[in-house]
């Protein structure tokens, strides 16, 4: 699945940046889920996909907590996103 990396890439691939801009976006965002305003189980996503983008600027990065992050990459397949972007 994508949470374990699936096609997607594991997490250690998402550049030496990664760190650093994750945590400068939790504290952007008050560590707080920026869908639900929930403060547990706290995750980072890429608004575009690392994989394409080698972007982790501050900009193309969101704190959503766990089950927001999984809602939100659901609705990516569903809207055909990720094969948009292999086309």
């Amino acid at each position: 699945s994508w949470m374990e990396g699936g096609k997607y890439g594991p997490a250690r691939h998402r550049g030496k940046d990664w760190r650093p801009a994750k945590t400068a976006v939790l504290e952007r965002d008050n560590h707080t889920c920026q869908q639900c305003g929930s403060t547990k189980n706290l995750e980072v996503h890429h608004w575009e996909p690392y994989f394409i983008s080698f972007d982790n600027s501050i900009d193309n990065l969101v704190t959503l907590c766990r089950s927001c992050h999984q809602d939100k990459h659901e609705e990516y397949r569903r809207e055909g996103f990720y094969e948009d972007l292999h086309r």
